[in-house]
């Protein structure tokens, strides 16, 4: 491999093109509701990581089903194909992703995982754009694209998003010839990203990356990614010794090398999918139901480590900034936990961005939130769960950060649980003469029955319970929440704040302690 493609063949094992292997079905059940989708096999991983984020919605899967909801680049719609069955559907990229649906999802995960991938192995925060937004081209690349042809090429984000008049959403890539070192170009055309990743899938890799940002491309593979400052980018359009240099030249001299090009590459670590922007109606297309396939998976041995143990925070908190559609939502959190506490603003204004009507509530996995109107924007709380008022709110999303970091760690660590959780609301089980101030307590995910989450807290076998509620629980012992993500037949001995011992359905001990 020559230098300037080296390192740019796989992200993380995602390979440069799409797998074009027969879709199969992938199925999750939570809460008694089953949910399916349909990819290539070789995206088990990522289609099951997906099922367990959509079951997170639990019950209001059917108020949800027919409303767009964009993950990442693209948008999925959910479909109600029966009495508590759902399939999910995506942007049709062989047909009009603006307009088309399938239920075939190879391709909008495979453009999910390796946005994932390509932002673990710049660094990067991610600032995706949607379809519909347009990346101006020089005048004609596409065609040569479409021909079949994979030139020398580079992406740059010379500005951040805006929007036009027209309601046009103008990204602020630019795609063009990697000729000499120069940021102007002449006679640009405007794309629709959804038609450009439909010609060439390898080019939505970057189109998460913010502002001041290029990639190259060398047949049809990333050849390495850059972030410009201010001041290179001035010397690259100004600089007199750099004219006639290639582009690949002048980013040598004037860029900070974030991917191959003489980078080193950051170790690709699986991520939990975080919702980032709501999209414009797509209209949706019946599809019918197919039958339960089921999946095998292997159970993994007992591994070398467990997952972290609980993380305390302190009394720090900070104010941050989530923006969608061009309105602000804010939320305050301990900076450790600040990452989880900026996805769940993500994910809530994820659903309001579009076209906000009221302020609205909503269920983020056991955490209640809600959404309140401010100067300038829109502001999110959660629930309370230590106050007298069952309708209290606070300001600090620290508890739901800090609860999301740790659900996160587990679901990390076995790699093969789909994330099934339960909300506050739902009841628990627990085992009459159980003390839940015990050094070590046992837990089991049975099936969900109507207000029953599943989780019994003692001996399964036990003839008499107390039932409670989640929140509850939480309040004699925060610790057991964060279990709450675990699907039906894990079994799991809580040991303070760490993991005893966790069981998987089969029997396999995935963890005990030494």
């Amino acid at each position: 491999m020559s230098e300037s493609t080296a390192g740019a063949a796989h992200l993380g094992g995602f390979p440069g093109t799409p797998p074009q292997s027969a879709p199969q079905q992938f199925d999750h059940w939570a809460d008694g509701v089953r949910i399916t989708v349909r990819a290539a096999p070789e995206l088990a991983d990522h289609a099951n990581s997906f099922l367990g984020h959509f079951a997170g919605y639990g019950a209001t899967l059917r108020n949800l089903a027919g409303f767009p909801i964009h993950v990442g680049f693209s948008p999925y719609i959910i479909q109600e194909i029966g009495a508590g069955a759902f399939t999910l559907l995506g942007a049709d990229y062989r047909r009009n992703p603006l307009a088309d649906t399938t239920p075939d999802l190879t391709l909008p995960l495979w453009i999910h995982g390796i946005q994932q991938r390509f932002r673990d192995a710049t660094g990067t925060e991610m600032d995706p754009i949607t379809p519909a937004s347009v990346v101006s081209c020089q005048r004609g690349i596409v065609d040569t694209i479409i021909a079949g042809a994979a030139p020398p090429l580079y992406l740059e984000r010379i500005s951040g998003a805006t929007k036009r008049e027209d309601g046009t959403r103008l990204t602020g890539w630019m795609l063009a010839n990697a000729g000499p070192a120069t940021g102007a170009q002449a006679d640009l055309v405007e794309v629709p990203a959804a038609a450009l990743v439909s010609f060439a899938p390898y080019l939505a890799a970057p189109l998460m990356l913010p502002f001041d940002h290029f990639v190259m491309f060398s047949g049809g593979l990333i050849a390495g990614a850059w972030h410009l400052p201010p001041e290179g980018r001035r010397r690259l359009d100004s600089d007199p010794s750099l004219r006639g240099a290639s582009m690949l030249e002048g980013l040598r001299l004037v860029g900070r090398p974030l991917f191959g090009a003489g980078a080193q590459v950051r170790p690709v670590q699986a991520v939990p999918i975080q919702p980032v922007q709501a999209v414009q109606a797509v209209p949706v297309q019946p599809v019918q139901a197919v039958p339960v396939q089921a999946v095998p998976v292997q159970a993994a041995s007992t591994q070398d480590e467990p997952p972290p143990p609980d993380t305390p925070t302190t009394p720090t908190r900070e104010k941050f900034t989530v923006t969608l559609f061009g309105q602000s939502f804010a939320g305050e959190a301990d900076p450790q936990f600040r990452k989880e506490a900026e996805a769940i603003v993500g994910f809530i204004g994820n659903l309001h961005a579009g076209s906000i009507k009221d302020l609205g509530t909503f269920w983020g996995a056991f955490w209640w939130h809600s959404m309140h109107a401010v100067d300038g924007g829109y502001r999110v709380s959660q629930t309370n769960i230590n106050a007298d008022r069952d309708s209290a709110n606070q300001w600090d999303l620290t508890p739901a950060a800090r609860l999301r970091h740790e659900q996160t760690a587990i679901y990390r660590y076995l790699k093969d649980a789909t994330w099934s959780p339960v909300n506050f609301n739902r009841t628990v089980r627990v085992a009459a003469g159980t003390d839940l101030t015990a050094p070590e307590i046992a837990m089991t995910r049975t099936q969900p029955d109507g207000d029953f989450g599943g989780w019994v807290v003692g001996s399964p076998a036990a003839t008499d319970f107390e039932l409670l509620r989640g929140r509850d629980l939480h309040r004699r012992n925060r610790n057991l929440a964060k279990y709450f993500v675990l699907p039906v037949g894990y079994s799991v001995v809580a040991s303070g704040t760490r993991i005893g011992r966790l069981v998987d359905p089969s029997g396999t001990v995935r963890w005990t302690k030494k």
